[in-house]
């Protein structure tokens, strides 16, 4: 997963070549960090993969809205996923 955040305008871009904030995902993750090398992260490799969904995050401070526009991508269940985990994390602060 690919991230940029720009401060002034509290809008932010990101990319990912498959379903990263899944809890699978994440586990296994973890598991292959544990056996391979230190340096492995999760953006390593993005660029040799075809991002599957890309989005644009704009924080409304002002009426306390996230805003997010679907930027590429064809799947509709990982977009609907991402949705879901950003939902749920709003609404718990």
């Amino acid at each position: 997963m690919r991230w940029a955040w720009d401060p002034t305008t509290s809008t932010g871009i990101a990319e990912a070549a498959q379903n990263v904030w899944k809890r699978a995902y994440r586990r296994e993750h973890e598991r292959r960090k544990k056996e391979e090398s230190e340096d492995t992260d999760m953006g390593a490799g993005l660029e040799d993969k075809q991002v599957a969904l890309a989005v644009r995050i704009k924080v409304i401070d002002d009426v306390r809205e996230v805003l997010i526009e679907w930027l590429r991508g064809s799947d509709q269940v990982l977009w609907e996923s991402f949705c879901g985990m950003v939902h749920r994390n709003f609404k718990k602060s």
